[in-house]
């Protein structure tokens, strides 16, 4: 599989970020301490797996301390397979709880936690 676009939205240190990344080559991450070069690596992770890796002690640790507590906690990560077909991974935070929903590309939605297994096998 193979990482083309990365949303996020109240997670860690970013507000709203959508990246696309590109097909070939080499992706380097730089800035100064805290402006979130893991945040990106951890907003992978979460929406693979829904673990954080991070200090974070609880699933709240992940919202962005500027997020409001009715806010959305969001990763969206679209990959795609080696024929070119497109996966969509929805992870979020509601209620204290984190929800996930895989759309693969025959367009067949799934969800729960089993759902990135499943869908991305």
């Amino acid at each position: 599989m193979v990482v083309k676009r990365l949303q996020i939205k109240n997670f860690l240190s970013h507000l709203e970020e959508d990246v696309s990344f590109p097909e070939r080559g080499i992706i380097l991450l730089t800035g100064v301490n805290g402006v979130g070069k893991s945040g990106f690596l951890e907003a992978i992770g979460f929406a693979l797996y829904g673990y954080h890796a991070t200090r974070a002690t609880s699933l709240d640790d992940l919202r962005h301390h500027q997020a409001g507590e009715d806010e959305e906690v969001n990763v969206i990560l679209t990959l795609s397979d080696e024929a070119g077909k497109e996966y969509v991974v929805d992870r979020g935070i509601e209620a204290g709880k984190t929800k996930v929903k895989v759309i693969d590309a025959d367009g067949t939605i799934y969800e729960g936690p089993a759902s990135t297994k499943t869908a991305l096998q």
